[in-house]
């Protein structure tokens, strides 16, 4: 959708949005153009194909949004959820509100950490190395937003899971 790069530039980030289409990067190149908040952050654009091999770009905050909506998705994006923590050296969010495939995903990162390719990468400890990814809840109560199809903003309470990997760097 392009919301979490607006979002992101309109808080005074430099953002590189990516996308496998067309469409969406002119829609976000259109929004790009017009006139901003003063203290914004740059926009750009470029086409990227997570299933891909080419090498994801350089980047502080690696951010996926509801992309995983296969079986082969959920797997190649924990493949590259940890290329870009341990190989870019990016903190990672991956958001994932329709949750179609959330547990394979989940399942693909351990595997894939398990495989000790990318905690090679990653400046931690030996002990950490041997620590899969934790899935952590933490719930937030009176919480308000608004959604595409509400009127107005609602209340409610929910449940953030995010996923625990060993802070680059410790000793």
């Amino acid at each position: 959708t392009g919301l979490e790069a607006m979002a992101a530039r309109y808080a005074g980030a430099d953002v590189l949005a990516t996308d496998i289409n067309d469409l969406p990067l002119a829609l976000l190149e259109f929004a790009a153009a017009q006139p901003c908040n003063e203290g914004a952050g740059s926009l750009t654009t470029a086409k990227l194909d997570l299933l891909g091999d080419e090498p994801l770009p350089p980047c502080d905050l690696l951010i996926a949004a509801d992309c995983i909506y296969n079986l082969g998705l959920a797997r190649r994006l924990a493949v590259r959820a940890l290329e870009g923590w341990s190989e870019v050296g990016a903190h990672v969010l991956v958001a994932d509100s329709q949750g179609f495939h959330r547990v394979d995903f989940y399942k693909s990162l351990v595997d894939e950490w398990a495989s000790a390719k990318h905690r090679a990468c990653a400046d931690v400890s030996a002990a950490e190395q041997r620590t899969l990814p934790e899935l952590i809840d933490v719930e937030v109560q009176q919480f308000e937003g608004s959604g595409m199809l509400l009127e107005g903003d609602l209340t409610y309470d929910i449940t953030v899971r995010y996923l625990g990997l060993p802070a680059k760097g410790a000793d």
